[in-house]
């Protein structure tokens, strides 16, 4: 216990705390207004898409340098919520054919409980998520303090606890997602890797690199793929391990083509430090892809 202690202190020094913070930075602080009602003409006539997908700036891609197209949020009462073209969601829609609903947004889950509520009676208020709706994909819990509470437990307790807050408010989830959606299928996906391990590389500018060795850095990461795993197990959702299907890919790579995520400085195309690179989006949206469909 006494050296997870100490390897979580560390690695939480340097990378939770510049994650968060690139994280919190992606999304401006903006209070969410009260959810419309649900007698929208939309929300009556529409059965639903036949893929739903809520999650943080790790699927929305919305960065704000730049002159890239953003798709409109969905929702004109949440307009900070605008959305890559190129990110994993669309990608998939492009992919498979699929109708997609893409309601993630940069900064998801800033505000415990109240984002996700906030975003899944939006989608059900405009129609997105109802009876014909086949999956809801769900990456989340890299910004809620919720999840980073369970992060200590995980790493000292098999499976986890079922019962702490962060599980509870996917329960919750999960449970109003189907009780408008009964034949969806709900999926957890854990993030990709960042950290290459236990390095952190600030900067990839041509074959200039500086790796800095975070001790306990891939056991951060582990565990918060684990218990994004146990949270799905606990509350009877679905699971596709997009960070195991991404090692080796982190932002260490020395290859751009493989370079998944970046860090600060990076050659590689991008949208925000510390996310996916756009290649990581494309890799991303193949491994989810072939978890939902095959």
């Amino acid at each position: 216990m006494k050296r997870f202690s100490t390897m979580m202190r560390a690695a939480a020094a340097t990378v939770a705390t510049a994650s968060i913070c690139a994280l919190s930075v992606a999304a401006p602080a903006v209070a969410l207004p009260g959810v419309p009602l649900s007698s929208s003409p939309s929300a009556q006539d529409n059965h639903g898409q036949e893929l739903v997908v809520f999650g943080d700036s790790f699927a929305a891609h919305a960065g704000k340098n730049g002159e890239r197209w953003l798709e409109p949020a969905r929702a004109p009462h949440i307009p900070f919520c605008a959305t890559d073209k190129n990110n994993w969601p669309k990608l998939i829609g492009q992919q498979t054919g699929k109708s997609v609903a893409d309601w993630s947004c940069n900064g998801t889950g800033r505000v415990p409980v109240v984002d996700l509520v906030n975003y899944v009676e939006s989608a059900i208020a405009r129609g997105d998520l109802g009876p014909g709706t086949q999956d809801v994909a769900i990456m989340y819990g890299g910004v809620t303090m919720l999840q980073w509470a369970d992060l200590p437990i995980e790493a000292v307790t098999p499976h986890g606890v079922d019962f702490t807050p962060f599980r509870m408010e996917l329960r919750a989830i999960k449970e109003r997602i189907r009780s408008v959606a009964p034949q969806a299928r709900v999926t957890m996906l854990s993030y990709p890797e960042l950290l290459s391990g236990d390095f952190f590389c600030p900067a990839n500018m041509g074959s200039a690199q500086a790796p800095m060795l975070i001790p306990g850095g891939k056991l951060l990461q582990d565990t918060m793929r684990d218990n994004l795993r146990d949270t799905a197990r606990a509350i009877g959702a679905n699971f596709i391990d997009v960070y195991q299907a991404s090692l080796g890919h982190g932002m260490c790579n020395p290859d751009p083509a493989q370079r998944w995520t970046v860090g600060f400085m990076d050659d590689s195309t991008h949208t925000m430090p510390m996310h996916p690179s756009d290649e990581g989006q494309r890799a991303m949206a193949n491994i989810i892809s072939a978890g939902l469909y095959g």
